[in-house]
C-alpha cells in the first residue's frame, strides 16, 4: 500500500518471532534508509536551485549596472562551483546573454583544488566564450591571533593561497 505509493514512513509491523520477524525489522530499516537518502536528495536540490537563483539575480545586477555605466564598471560573474554542470550554464548565460566578461572564483570550491578534474568543463567553456577568470584568493591559513597582529595572513597566506594554485 503505503510503500508501493512512495510513502516510505510507513512501517510494517513487528511480530511473530523468527525469520518473519526479523524480515520486517529489515524492511522497516530499509524503509527508513531509503526515506532519509530521499529526503537528503530532496534537500540537495533546494540547495542547488537556491544557489542558482541566488548567482542568476546577482550577475543580473552587475549586468544592469555595468550597462548604466559602462565608462565606470566591467562586470564579471560568480558561479556555482559546487556544480560544475551548472556553473557551466551559468557561464554561458552571463557571457553569452548578459555580456558580462568573466568570472570570479575562489583559489579552492570546498575541498576540492582548482586542478580538481570535476571543474575542467567549466574552465573549458570559459576559453571557448573567451571569458576571463579572476581566481581571489580565500580561506587563507595563518588566522591565529598571532599572525593577525602583524598582518601575516594578508601579507603572507594570500600570498601563499595564490601560489597554491
Amino acid at each position: 500500500g503505503q510503500i508501493a505509493k512512495g510513502d516510505f514512513s510507513a512501517r510494517v509491523p513487528v511480530s511473530g518471532g523468527g525469520e518473519v520477524e526479523a524480515l520486517a525489522v529489515a524492511f522497516n530499516r530499509m524503509a527508513g534508509d531509503i526515506q532519509k537518502q530521499q529526503e537528503l536528495l530532496v534537500g540537495q536540490e533546494r540547495i542547488k536551485r537556491e544557489l542558482e537563483l541566488g548567482r542568476q539575480i546577482q550577475n543580473e545586477m552587475l549586468a544592469t549596472l555595468a550597462k548604466r555605466m559602462p565608462d565606470k564598471f566591467v562586470a564579471i560573474a560568480t558561479l556555482p562551483m559546487q556544480a560544475p554542470e551548472l556553473a557551466v550554464r551559468e557561464l554561458e548565460r552571463c557571457v553569452r546573454d548578459l555580456r558580462l566578461a568573466g568570472v570570479q572564483i575562489g583559489s579552492h570550491v570546498g575541498a576540492w583544488n582548482l586542478d580538481e578534474p570535476a571543474l575542467f568543463p567549466v574552465f573549458e567553456a570559459a576559453a571557448e566564450l573567451g571569458a576571463a577568470i579572476f581566481v581571489h584568493p580565500w580561506d587563507m591559513m595563518g588566522q591565529g591571533r598571532r599572525m593577525k597582529k602583524y598582518m601575516l595572513p594578508w601579507l603572507v597566506a594570500m600570498a601563499a593561497e595564490s601560489m597554491a594554485l
